[in-house]
């Protein structure tokens, strides 16, 4: 795929709140100058990432979360 064939829209993870990942469809970004876009096949994203992004992992290991 040449780079004048990308989409117009990608698949995006947003952020919320409430300890809560929701997927949207947005327009690709224009990449501006000294940028690049890339694109990917596959992102992951682990449940304790979540705790910690919302400041809700309180120390080390599995058990050290906010109940």
């Amino acid at each position: 795929m040449e780079w004048n064939e990308l989409k117009e829209t990608m698949l995006a993870a947003y952020l919320p709140g409430n300890s809560t990942v929701e997927m949207r469809t947005v327009p690709v970004p224009t990449p501006g100058h000294g940028e690049v876009l890339l694109r990917i096949k596959a992102s992951t994203i682990c449940g304790s990432d979540i705790r910690c992004i919302y400041h809700e992992h309180l120390g080390k290991g599995p058990k050290a979360i906010r109940e």
